[in-house]
């Protein structure tokens, strides 16, 4: 009896490591890839529209709510949604149009001071241009004065020799001839006379020589070639003093543009102080920043570019869930797929697979979208649920 005991003992575990084998040798035939395709693809999601418009603080600073819709309220295209409290918006606008008014004060007198340097850059250059026709005139006056005075001295210099030429032969003829005294007093006075005449007529020649020097002539040529200098520092002077103007008047009409421009932004920002929905739909609070149960966005101070609502369209509705990629690999575009939403104990709605997103490496997952068939006005944005996808 104890024989037959070991002898079962014995081939049950022969079978079993028999059934293991084959198991084994079952699995390693397999590829490293290949999965069992499965009838469904099952997951958790979470209820969305895809059709949301996103409300709130379209400005650039930070707003107190006055008014608004409540959660859950139908709206159709421009209706009423949130006020917000535009007097910081007014009290800026009304400061830059002060700021307006400064700048074109300062562009007044930027233009006044403008064209104060530019008249005195004008008189400048023309002082330093009389001062040239001056000197020019002067040049021209001793040219035209060496012209006479070498005339004249040709002249004197015909006279002296004449002069000295009598003062020689009445000196001769004194000595040589005789005379009496009365003739000879006349002839020496002649004489004396002559030489007076002589010394003079050499004394104007001197003085002529002094005035046609060319001493004087290089003093006019210096005092011309200042004088042009002086010219173009003067038009140098005038042209900083016309781009000087021009830049200041640039300045100061930029910054009335700007200021412009800053009060325009601030009434299209005050015109978004008003927020209307620009579609129908449904608007519920974005409940990341307001409270389930609170029912009023009045009060909020609302930082620049904060979603307070959403405009969501209830008749189409979609369920986005994370599938694992083996799995997503199975699906295709129009599968049928139902959706149960935990908040109605397991109610199904008819959906309809549509996409999926990117691959997330950390997970091994991919975000999968079916779109809910029918329109039902119990679901809302965020619900959460489950979806059953049927591979076909």
């Amino acid at each position: 009896m104890r024989a037959v005991g070991i002898r079962f003992a014995n081939l049950t575990s022969f079978l079993l490591l028999m059934t293991a084998s084959l198991i084994s040798a079952q699995a390693n035939a397999q590829p490293d890839n290949a999965f069992i395709q499965a009838d469904f693809v099952q997951a958790d999601g979470v209820v969305s529209s895809s059709r949301n418009v996103a409300y709130g603080n379209r400005t650039s600073i930070d707003l107190r709510v006055i008014r608004s819709v409540e959660s859950g309220t139908v709206v159709a295209e421009g209706d009423f949604l949130i006020e917000f409290d535009s007097a910081p918006l007014e009290s800026a606008r009304m400061e830059a149009r002060m700021k307006i008014i400064e700048a074109e004060t300062e562009l007044e007198l930027a233009r006044a001071n403008g064209e104060t340097m530019v008249i005195e850059g004008q008189a400048g250059l023309q002082r330093a241009q009389s001062q040239v026709e001056r000197i020019q005139l002067e040049s021209a006056a001793v040219l035209g004065e060496n012209g006479e005075i070498s005339l004249r001295v040709s002249q004197l210099e015909r006279e002296i020799s004449f002069l000295q030429q009598k003062v020689d032969t009445l000196s001769q003829f004194v000595d040589t001839v005789g005379l009496d005294t009365q003739d000879r007093n006349e002839l020496l006075l002649e004489i004396t006379e002559a030489g007076y005449e002589l010394d003079n007529a050499k004394e104007t020649l001197n003085h002529l020589h002094e005035r046609a020097t060319p001493a004087r002539r290089a003093q006019l040529e210096g005092q011309l070639e200042e004088a042009q200098l002086g010219v173009v520092l003067a038009e140098r002077n005038l042209e900083r003093c016309q781009l000087e103007r021009r830049a200041i008047l640039r300045v100061a009409e930029s910054r009335i543009e700007l200021f412009r421009e800053h009060i325009v932004s601030l009434q299209r920002r005050m015109e978004n102080c008003r927020v209307v929905a620009e579609s129908n739909g449904t608007v519920f609070y974005n409940r990341e920043l307001v409270d389930r149960k609170q029912n009023t966005l009045a009060g909020m101070v609302v930082i620049p570019g904060q979603t307070l609502l959403y405009g969501t369209d209830l008749e189409h509705m979609e369920l986005t869930c994370s599938v694992p990629v083996r799995e997503a690999q199975q699906l295709n575009p129009g599968m049928p797929a139902i959706v149960r939403i935990d908040a109605f104990d397991g109610e199904e709605f008819p959906a309809t697979y549509a996409s999926s997103g990117e691959i997330d490496p950390a997970s091994g997952t991919v975000d999968v979208t079916v779109i809910i068939a029918a329109s039902d006005s119990k679901l809302r944005p965020g619900m959460s649920g489950s979806v059953r996808i049927k591979v076909e």
